[in-house]
């Protein structure tokens, strides 16, 4: 299984993504413990305990052979400000699933769509996935956008998909094929070094 050991970065987007480490979790857990951070998904906001028990899971994750799960640290000027999780759910038929989240004073800068196409890129490219799939709340409008950036179509909405503790989450299903791929992802390839071990 192919290995990202050491930084992937587009000159264009100004961030990289590098396997998650243990030093990261007390960055992380600056905005894995806010509500507004959490309010879509069906964890959190975290306790510290909880956020290093994630990244202490992700690390042992990436020991694993074959490795199905990537957490990688979002880095933009040396500083962390968010993940993408990549999990290889299908391996028989090359299904792979990506999922993100960012610090706020980061919302709205493109960071998440420059991380999540780094990642997706890596996918098709390094693990030989066909088809990426990504999950995200109805009501997270700045998630479907990402989403859509990518060249993600929408599959599917579940409707009362996941009880959230005060409301039941609608969930939209978005695919990517690797014949489908928008040409923006291979502006990463052209301006982005990735040392990979196999």
């Amino acid at each position: 299984m192919t290995r990202m050991t050491t930084e992937q970065r587009p000159a264009c987007a100004a961030v990289c993504l590098r396997p998650v480490r243990l030093t990261d979790w007390p960055t992380i857990h600056e905005w894995a413990r806010r509500p507004d951070v959490t309010q879509y998904q069906d964890w959190g906001p975290n306790r510290a305990v909880e956020t290093r028990a994630y990244v202490l899971a992700a690390i042992e994750a990436a020991g694993e052979l074959p490795q199905a799960r990537h957490v990688l640290s979002v880095v933009q000027s040396d500083r962390v400000v968010g993940l993408v999780e990549l999990t290889i759910t299908d391996p028989g038929s090359g299904i792979a699933e990506v999922g993100y989240a960012m610090h706020p004073d980061v919302w709205g800068r493109g960071v998440a769509t420059a991380a999540a196409r780094l990642a997706v890129g890596f996918a098709f490219d390094r693990l030989a996935v066909h088809v990426v799939r990504a999950t995200c709340d109805t009501a997270n409008f700045a998630s479907v956008r990402v989403l859509e950036k990518l060249g993600m179509q929408l599959e599917q909405t579940i409707p009362h998909h996941i009880w959230l503790g005060s409301r039941w989450r609608d969930t939209h299903v978005f695919s990517l094929r690797a014949a489908e791929r928008v040409t923006e992802l291979a502006m990463d390839r052209a301006t982005a070094e990735l040392v990979a071990a196999p």
